[in-house]
């Protein structure tokens, strides 16, 4: 075992120590503090969506850089037995012009995370993660929207959310807050499949092993060649989110990754306009601008594109 890997171990271990110290330490804080919160407004959890390797974790960066909004922080995902605990700790934060990501990971310790670990207290693990309506005790419901609630309550802000197992999770997450609201983010579908083909090679050394997000229709397309897998992938899970959405259809906004990427402080102004219309209002950090982001080129498969074309006619 190398150097890195016995540090990296290492810093497991006291991660899983200091969430374990959080989560009895958390019941104590609440008692001195909570009732603190209790007249604080709820403000409704903000999602955003779309494939893996669709330009969320970039929009995401962007979101909490360019506006006031609270966020699950790389420190909230360590400590995810204790969010509420995390949430008065990240309320710390200071915004930064960071937009680096390897794969969704992001560094340092205000630095914007997925929470898998969080969110997995309530929903399955891969490879059967689809969520469908009414298939929630109302227990769990209750559970869920209790810790989100307070956690906006905590940081005074919505919650903003990027993860993006929620394609497979939209009906619940609609039954468990009904004023939510969904971006999704859409990018070129060869482009997309392409880059999590180099995901699976870069992860994994290899282009066969499944890398993020099963769709419901995961053994179906485990059996393809792995050239169509990822396209089916990015297929599906946009497939699952355009009949999900047919539910509450005014929570739900498109974000084209390219136009975002060309004319980001455009993008977010109207996307910001769109929630006005929704009486949830973000604020816009005084002086803060984004520069226009590089396009990664990329040159996909002739599977791969012709597997596109196959599926978007």
């Amino acid at each position: 075992m190398t150097k890195k890997d016995w540090q990296t171990r290492l810093e497991r271990v006291l991660w899983i120590g200091a969430d374990s110290i959080a989560r009895v330490f958390e019941p104590l804080w609440l008692k001195v503090y909570e009732k603190k919160y209790d007249d604080e407004p709820n403000f409704p959890p903000i999602f955003i969506i779309g494939a893996p390797r669709s330009g969320t974790t970039l929009i995401y960066q962007a979101f909490i850089y360019y506006f006031d909004i609270a966020y699950m922080t790389n420190l909230m995902a360590e400590l995810y037995h204790a969010p509420l605990l995390a949430t008065a700790f990240s309320k710390f934060t200071v915004s930064k012009n960071e937009f680096h990501s390897l794969y969704g990971k992001t560094s340092g310790l205000w630095g914007p995370h997925e929470g898998g670990q969080f969110w997995y207290r309530w929903f399955p693990r891969a490879p059967h993660v689809y969520v469908g309506p009414n298939e929630m005790a109302q227990s769990v419901k209750a559970s869920l929207a209790h810790t989100v609630h307070k956690m906006s309550k905590i940081a005074g802000q919505p919650m903003f959310f990027k993860n993006t197992f929620h394609t497979m999770r939209i009906a619940p997450l609609l039954e468990i807050f009904p004023d939510c609201l969904f971006i999704i983010s859409h990018r070129d579908p060869a482009d997309t499949a392409q880059s999590i083909l180099q995901a699976r090679i870069q992860n994994f050394g290899s282009p066969e092993p499944w890398w993020s997000v099963p769709p419901q229709e995961f053994s179906i397309i485990k059996a393809h060649p792995y050239w169509d897998q990822v396209v089916e992938q990015v297929y599906f899970c946009y497939r699952q989110i355009e009949a999900d959405r047919k539910r509450a259809p005014d929570r739900f906004f498109d974000l084209s990754y390219r136009e975002f990427c060309q004319q980001p402080n455009a993008s977010l102004e109207r996307m910001k306009e769109k929630f006005v219309e929704l009486n949830v209002n973000l604020r816009k950090r005084p002086g803060y601008k984004l520069e226009p982001f590089t396009l990664r080129a990329h040159q996909p498969d002739k599977r791969i594109r012709k597997k596109v074309q196959e599926l978007w006619p």
